[in-house]
């Protein structure tokens, strides 16, 4: 297909992610399961943003892979990774439920991408998913708890898509996770804006990073 069909592709997925983490973000509170109470997803401009980007990643994707059905999953994918960024954002809050679903379909949808594209492989997506919630679930018991159980669990659907391309995309990914994020705790610290203690959601970072292990 055609870039500017996929990014048009990506523009819709992009806003429907965006609503569906507007009704997640409800849901959350509603039942009280919130830790964060932030407003970002309410400001127009991460609406322009949310579609924007979707738009941006399918057409990188449609320029990254040769098969439709691979620019497809990935970009239903990165939708997905979009819907929990600005879910985590003002919640602090990763629903194992979505997460989870995400990582089964995700698995399918791999695998099924596999029977076309050999760019890469089943077992390079398995390892990738077990690689990246181990180190994930090191870093938890080395950080004490700073590195929440909801940030271990996505380990697995980041690594799916990563690991599938190649597993050094997996540690590039967690690499570029922790570079982004510690840049921003800096900035926000040197600004006044936050202290050592501010404890600040790594879901989006680790979202950010898994695009950079792809796309790189």
């Amino acid at each position: 297909m055609n870039h500017i069909v996929w990014t048009i592709v990506g523009l819709f997925f992009g806003w429907r992610a965006y609503r569906l983490s507007l009704r997640d973000i409800a849901i959350l509170r509603d039942r009280g399961a919130t830790f964060g109470e932030a407003q970002f997803s309410q400001r127009r401009l991460v609406v322009m943003l949310s579609v924007g980007a979707c738009g941006a990643l399918w057409w990188a994707f449609s320029t990254r892979f040769d098969h439709d059905v691979t620019v497809l999953v990935y970009g239903m994918w990165s939708a997905l990774l979009l819907r929990l960024f600005l879910v985590d954002v003002d919640t602090h809050v990763l629903a194992r439920r979505t997460v989870v679903m995400g990582t089964f379909w995700g698995m399918v949808g791999l695998a099924f991408v596999s029977l076309w594209d050999n760019t890469g492989s089943v077992a390079q997506m398995l390892w990738g998913a077990a690689v990246m919630w181990l180190v994930l679930k090191i870093l938890e018991i080395i950080s004490r708890g700073d590195l929440g159980a909801g940030d271990v669990s996505l380990g697995p659907l980041l690594g799916l898509f990563t690991g599938w391309l190649a597993l050094e995309r997996v540690f590039i990914a967690v690499v570029a996770a922790f570079f982004v994020g510690g840049l921003f705790a800096i900035a926000l610290v040197t600004l006044g804006r936050a202290s050592r203690r501010t404890f600040i959601a790594f879901g989006p970072f680790l979202v950010l990073g898994a695009f950079v292990g792809v796309l790189r």
